[in-house]
């Protein structure tokens, strides 16, 4: 028995040789592996199981061929399936998702195509509020079984023949006709830009009847491609370029057809301000203690005249939501952490204090934000940014840069540090109370789709642009002129983990965290460290 038992282990490890040293076998024919086929060492005799082909020599059922393929056995390996030309980019995504044939209970919905340079587009996916409903060939479905007088969210993406899937196209909200709804909309009129920067324009336009047991929404088109669409009477157009004219048009709908697009007009996106360099220094929370640095010190160290920004690190991110008003130590496990008597509730006495006058007990802003805010009315060209996470607090950033906690994380953010609602504690804080600390956000997400106190997840590459996307939207819509900045990773393994190209227009500047590679280690003080 020990002899046969280590002849059966020869045997095997002769296979797994065997096996090793085989040539790539290409797979795309073969079928996986099943129990219940019968192979009959003919006309039936290939299968792969765990990426290696088999064929078998004569007839069999329910053998596996992995752990029956040696010298005498069933089965022969004929080497690992070849993967290296594998089709493993997924085609691009539709454009241009519409609807037209509205009835009653039916909508077609058309795009156009996709397209593939590896294996080829084989079909679509159609969704329906979330849903596959269909998965045509073509460029257009039909979707019937519709409820009357009701509105759907339409996306759509492709897929190749390798099995690779597109992102989802961008969601088309269109409705079905109501039998009481008789006639389209008027052209809506007074089109306008109340505001613009050098990378986005707001616009707004008049109202129109939806007529009666109508609903009305409204498109907006850029050109001949549309960039907004929904019930509200105005919209923000981000990610446009510097300088740059840009024509709009916007039409209203309901469920009986859609207007005509309405008078264009033109718009010409702010030069970009360029020129002057960014001297950005960061202002540690944490640094009023055991250092004894306060904002006054900036001053009267004459860094107050040569910066052009602060970056007041940091602000939690916890709980999808920018956090503030606590006073909690900062734990690095579990993300916890915040300092609102630093913040904003420290009494400040006049020898400490930027102005010389001491803060009363009952302002609503004392801390380091009211001096800030003194600061910069002494140096009314620095601009103040509010940097949010950092090593210890970036660990919620995955999460809430989501899809579903994406926007309602923004206005927590938006909310707080630009518009200034704040908790109260220890009688400090309230609506406003913050109103013209900040000048902007900072995102100091150590790191997406990669490693730093916490891993991110791959999907942290599109939704750290969406993320970004969101904010310049938020901010827009406050106020256009917001700054919106990164501090990014300088090694490679970071820079590769998102999409500097996509991720710009959305910013003003972006910070390389180029001191990361020098530290307490370092025999030498470089400029960066003081």
């Amino acid at each position: 028995m020990k002899n046969r038992m280590v002849r059966l282990g020869g045997i095997a490890l002769a296979a797994a040789m065997a096996a090793g040293t085989a040539q790539a076998y290409d797979c795309t024919n073969v079928p996986e592996w099943s129990a219940s086929a019968i192979y009959t060492g003919t006309s039936n005799s290939y299968a792969k199981q765990n990426n290696i082909a088999y064929q078998a020599k004569w007839w069999t059922q329910n053998n596996p061929p992995a752990s029956n393929s040696g010298q005498w056995d069933v089965w022969k390996s004929l080497g690992a399936c070849d993967t290296g030309g594998a089709d493993t980019t997924p085609p691009s995504v539709p454009g241009g998702l519409s609807s037209s044939n509205i009835t009653t209970s039916s909508i077609t919905l058309s795009w156009a195509a996709s397209t593939d340079a590896g294996s080829g587009v084989n079909n679509y996916e159609l969704l329906r509020g979330g849903s596959l409903v269909a998965s045509p060939t073509g460029t257009s479905h039909t979707d019937t079984g519709l409820s009357a007088g009701t509105a759907y969210s339409y996306q759509v993406r492709a897929k190749d023949k390798a099995g690779n899937v597109s992102a989802l196209s961008a969601a088309l909200l269109t409705s079905t006709a109501s039998g009481n709804c008789a006639a389209a909309p008027a052209t809506p009129a007074g089109l306008s830009s109340p505001s613009k920067s050098a990378t986005s324009v707001n616009l707004a336009w008049n109202a129109v009847a939806a007529g009666p047991n109508c609903t009305v929404q409204y498109r907006v088109n850029q050109g001949a491609t549309q960039v907004a669409q929904g019930a509200a009477t105005s919209a923000s157009v981000a990610n446009l370029t510097p300088d740059t004219s840009y024509t709009f048009t916007v039409s209203a709908f309901n469920q009986a057809g859609s207007s005509q697009p309405s008078a264009p007009i033109t718009v010409k996106t702010d030069t970009q301000t360029a020129g002057g360099k960014v001297l950005l220094g960061y202002f540690a929370q944490w640094g009023i203690y055991g250092r004894n640095y306060h904002v006054k010190n900036i001053d009267t160290s004459g860094s107050a005249a040569n910066l052009t920004h602060i970056n007041y690190a940091f602000g939690n991110v916890r709980n999808n939501r920018c956090e503030v008003g606590k006073v909690i130590p900062s734990n690095e496990s579990t993300g916890e952490g915040g300092d609102a008597f630093a913040d904003y509730s420290k009494a400040y006495g006049a020898d400490l204090s930027v102005d010389g006058k001491a803060d009363t007990w009952d302002q609503p802003l004392r801390g380091s934000w009211n001096q800030l805010k003194k600061l910069k009315a002494k140096y009314p060209k620095l601009k103040v940014l509010i940097s949010l996470g950092g090593w210890t607090w970036s660990r919620g950033f995955s999460s809430a840069a989501r899809p579903e906690n994406r926007v309602a994380f923004v206005q927590s953010c938006v909310d707080a540090y630009i518009k200034g609602n704040l908790p109260v504690t220890d009688g400090a804080g309230g609506p406003g109370a913050a109103l013209g600390v900040f000048d902007g956000i900072d995102l100091d997400w150590e790191y997406p789709n990669a490693c730093g106190l916490a891993c991110g997840a791959a999907e942290d590459r599109e939704n750290f642009t969406a993320l970004l996307a969101e904010f310049r939207k938020q901010l827009d819509a406050v106020k256009p002129g917001l700054l919106l900045t990164i501090a990014s990773g300088a090694g490679v393994d970071k820079v590769r983990a998102y999409d500097p190209d996509k991720v710009h227009p959305y910013l003003d500047f972006i910070n390389v965290m180029t001191y990361d590679f020098h530290g307490g280690w370092d025999t030498i003080t470089g400029f960066h460290s003081p």
